[in-house]
């Protein structure tokens, strides 16, 4: 088996960003850490978007509130990440409503 990083950007639903910290901490880590092949998860807080250093503002706000990174141990990272998203939403990981959906955006990396 083959190590695998799946890289997760998210957004919560605008005001509601504290309860999809929570969330995304306290349920939907663990919920995946579940899953066999998932092997380690971690979310990051998105301070702002780096631009180019000769901008006049090196710096903007990010649509992404998050970024999600997991670890997959596994001979067929896409089948995982797959069966990760025929079950969220299910009992076995429940969707916070403070999570918006529209916009996340999903990569599948390995050691360079």
């Amino acid at each position: 088996m083959a190590t695998y990083h799946y890289l997760v950007l998210t957004k919560a639903v605008e005001g509601q960003e504290q309860a999809f910290a929570d969330w995304y901490d306290d349920q939907h880590i663990p919920d995946c850490l579940r899953v066999a092949g998932v092997t380690g998860a971690k979310r990051y807080k998105i301070l702002n978007q780096v631009l180019s250093p000769t901008e006049t503002t090196p710096t903007q706000a990010s649509s992404f509130d998050s970024l999600a990174i997991y670890e997959f141990e596994t001979d067929d990272p896409t089948a995982l990440a797959f069966h990760l998203l025929s079950i969220a939403g299910t009992e076995a990981m429940p969707l916070s409503p403070a999570f918006d959906r529209t916009g996340t955006v999903k990569f599948m990396a390995v050691d360079a």
